[in-house]
């Protein structure tokens, strides 16, 4: 490995199984003594990963960078329905059917009709991230737990995608239906 490499540059972004693979070079890296600056874990996998006592070296997890954070979208179906980063965006409840996507119990005709509304819900933390990079916010509000009332969440936020590590826990948010999803 170069020692030369300015990990505290690098944001590794990764989606499902992607999001576990960032963790995996975040671990990787420490083993160097470096540390990365960010990664951003896209509805990370739960298929596998989803158990929530499951090993955090294992899995994405909030030591695997400075910065771990996480946009959820489809928990307990592709995604997990934990919180494991720094800061977990759970948006609209975390999961599906996200607005927008249909939850289909009835029969489909095509394999595109049935990746399209199966994975809706948990692709749509890609479309929240591209609108989060390119100037979006997340309205959200700080919760003590992923499934907390939304009495019981406190703080209002407007959270913009600079992050330096100073919030931290879970963010419940909301979005629209259609893009522009975010504020």
């Amino acid at each position: 490995m170069s020692s030369d490499l300015d990990t505290a540059r690098i944001h590794i972004i990764g989606h499902s199984l992607g999001a576990h693979i960032a963790g995996f070079a975040g671990k990787a890296l420490k083993r160097h003594n470096k540390v990365l600056s960010r990664i951003t874990g896209l509805d990370p996998a739960g298929p596998y990963f989803g158990i929530f006592w499951q090993h955090p070296e294992e899995r994405l997890n909030k030591d695997d960078a400075l910065i771990v954070d996480s946009i959820h979208t489809d928990g307990g179906k592709y995604g997990v329905d934990f919180a494991l980063g720094t800061l977990d965006i759970v948006v609209n409840g975390g999961y599906s059917p996200q607005p927008g996507c249909i939850e289909s119990f009835g029969m489909v005709t095509t394999l595109g009709e049935a990746l399209g509304q199966g994975f809706c819900s948990h692709a749509r933390a890609t479309y929240y991230f591209l609108e989060w990079m390119n100037g979006g916010s997340f309205v959200c509000m700080m919760c003590p737990h992923w499934n907390s009332a939304p009495a019981d969440c406190q703080k209002r936020l407007k959270l913009e995608n600079n992050l330096d590590g100073t919030i931290t826990g879970i963010c419940r948010a909301t979005t629209n239906k259609h893009a522009p999803y975010l504020s």
